[in-house]
């Protein structure tokens, strides 16, 4: 009986959560989501900024321009997620990210994993990417004094990875072996 209770409340305050993303509920600032689940929502420009977020899950949401600024993501899952020109900035913790889009979003000082997701032209500056990266698009992004001497490519050292045109300096810590230059990546220095 508690059991069959604890379940109904449990699938009511998930499905309220779902309902209020898609009728245009867009002001999380500074909540405690933990565990909520926000799968298919349309929250575009939704406002996520300094809220607790652990294990909240976003697969296959519309989240472009949503405000994740300081917000702590340990656990978040984006599988399948458009975060198109989101800003990710300043965030704690780890999320999985597999089949994301993260196309010109701002993302410094995240710590990243994933897999078969787009970085075109992001703003990974400060970031860390680590563990197995696989079919990942950093063509364009902005990789200065991001460390990925975690990181690891597809088996047998091939890189799956497209780097054409992203941006290094001096602090970008790349995987060793690894030859930025040879993938199509820039040099510049950095803006400081």
């Amino acid at each position: 009986m508690v059991r069959n209770f604890t379940f109904i409340v449990t699938a009511a305050l998930t499905f309220s959560f779902a309902s209020l993303a898609c009728a245009g509920q867009k002001d999380f600032h500074d909540q405690d989501l933990t565990g909520k689940n926000f799968d298919n929502g349309s929250l575009n420009g939704a406002d996520f900024s300094d809220a607790i977020l652990k294990q909240v899950h976003f697969d296959k949401a519309t989240l472009r321009h949503a405000n994740f600024k300081g917000a702590d993501i340990s656990g978040v899952w984006f599988t399948g997620a458009d975060l198109t020109e989101a800003d990710l900035s300043d965030t704690k913790g780890t999320s999985v990210n597999i089949r994301s889009h993260f196309d010109k979003a701002i993302i410094h000082g995240m710590d990243l994993h994933c897999n078969d997701c787009s970085f075109k032209g992001a703003d990974l500056r400060e970031s860390k990417i680590s563990g197995y990266i696989y079919n990942c698009d950093f063509s364009g992004a902005d990789l200065r004094g991001v460390n990925m001497r975690g990181m690891s490519v597809t088996a047998g050292g091939s890189d799956s990875n497209r780097w054409k045109g992203a941006l290094y300096d001096d602090d970008t810590a790349w995987p060793e072996g690894f030859d930025p230059k040879a993938v199509g990546a820039i040099f510049k220095g950095s803006d400081k």
